[in-house]
């Protein structure tokens, strides 16, 4: 033995009997497991020192070296090493009386459930019934390490899930196959449990079958079978009674903003007179009404024509909208320009209504009826206002004319409003 190898060994061991036997196993594997003798490891070999400190601990019952030291060691995978285990263990087994035994992982319940792909409703019959068998003295003396032993674990979880009718007789086999488990020992625990346990059975299927006609049940009556939908023509038909705003330039805001905007010109005003400031007025200090006026002065639609007829000020101004050919020396254009001085001498721009402008090339008649369509088709079409079309300085006037200053200090030399 080399010297590197021991000084493996002695990191791995901490008892000297350990060490002693693991020893004396690696030499006699080395001999058995040679090319030919049919025990041949192949570049498995690597593991070879470690699993014999393992198979020596095992052997003296002293916990010295964990399989999990063990095949850290051993640089091998779980698999490889369990392998290499075996192989070990069938060519020793003859000199050493080595017993070849099943996996010394622990089984749970969990991993059988995962296993048989089982509801939450087995795992918790499996727990109720080892909790039950605790204090059970034949049980223990059937099974002396349960519940750490393969066979309780294995036979509490067939019997539960046999009587629920989750597994049937083959599962035992496959059981006692993977397990290795001893098949005697196996089925007296099964029968132990169907003669003592034979009511804890029968409820067990008393619930399975119910929570079984509980599924049956949801799924027959599931939500997506008792929703019912609208048909698609009454959708559509819902959807088309929304009016639809056209976002193109010809479009017009709704009758409802059109008198909101009436509205606040006319409480504009309907205010007092003008209070005289000293500053002088320009065009950067003009309120912002006559703007909105002059908006409504240009406005020739229909949609106007039915939100501002109706105002007071729309029946005091309508001298001011007669047609070119009516009154040939008051056009619309001059009206617009048409002011009144206030006592102190402010000027004050007097809106036009908004009725629209009769067609000059029409006869009285024709205009009548024209504006009767025009008022009929206020509700299918608005027509919008052309801001673009207004001429330059529309809100604008010579502000400094009217500027009574001017008219103290001047006296005379002011020229009057032009007409």
């Amino acid at each position: 033995m080399l010297a590197k190898e021991l000084v493996q060994l002695k990191k791995l061991c901490n008892r000297g009997d350990t060490i002693v036997k693991a020893k004396a196993l690696y030499l006699a594997a080395e001999t058995k497991t040679g090319p030919g003798t049919g025990y041949d490891l192949g570049t498995n070999r690597i593991g070879m020192l470690p699993i014999c400190a393992f198979l020596a601990s095992e052997s003296l019952n002293n916990d010295d070296v964990s399989e999990k030291a063990a095949q850290a060691a051993s640089c091998l995978s779980k698999k490889d090493f369990e392998a290499t285990m075996n192989t070990l263990k069938s060519a020793l087994a003859s000199e050493f009386r080595l017993r070849r035994t099943g996996s010394r992982k622990v089984v749970t319940f969990e991993d059988l459930i995962e296993a048989y792909s089982l509801s939450e409703n087995a795992l918790i019959n499996a727990l109720e019934v080892e909790e039950l068998l605790k204090p059970d003295v034949e049980f223990q003396k059937l099974v002396p390490k349960a519940p750490a032993d393969p066979h309780a674990r294995c036979t509490i979880f067939y019997w539960t899930a046999a009587a629920a009718n989750l597994v049937g007789p083959e599962c035992a086999q496959e059981l006692v196959k993977a397990h290795r488990l001893v098949g005697k020992t196996f089925r007296s625990v099964v029968q132990h449990l169907d003669d003592e346990y034979e009511h804890i059975s029968q409820k067990i299927e008393r619930q399975e079958s119910t929570s079984k006609r509980l599924r049956t049940r949801s799924i027959s009556t599931s939500p997506n079978k008792t929703q019912h939908s609208l048909p698609l023509p009454l959708l559509l038909r819902s959807h088309l009674k929304t009016p639809r705003v056209s976002n193109s330039t010809f479009s017009s805001p709704p009758g409802s903003s059109l008198e909101r905007k009436n509205s606040l010109k006319r409480s504009a005003d309907s205010e007092g007179p003008d209070v005289e400031s000293d500053e002088m007025p320009s065009p950067s200090k003009r309120p912002r009404r006559s703007a909105i006026a002059s908006g409504s002065q240009l406005d020739n639609s229909p949609a106007s024509e039915a939100s501002g007829s109706n105002t007071p000020m729309a029946v005091e101004t309508l001298e001011y909208r007669q047609s070119p050919r009516s009154n040939p020396k008051s056009s619309p254009l001059k009206n617009l320009y048409t002011s009144n001085l206030d006592d102190e001498g402010s000027p004050r721009i007097m809106p036009i209504s908004s009725s629209p402008a009769l067609h000059p090339d029409r006869d009285e008649g024709e205009n009548d009826i024209f504006a009767m369509d025009d008022v009929e088709n206020v509700s299918q079409q608005h027509r919008a206002r052309h801001r673009n079309r207004r001429p330059l300085f529309l809100d604008r006037r010579p502000w400094h004319v009217f500027d009574p200053r001017f008219e103290k200090h001047l006296g005379s030399w002011i020229i009057g409003v032009p007409g």
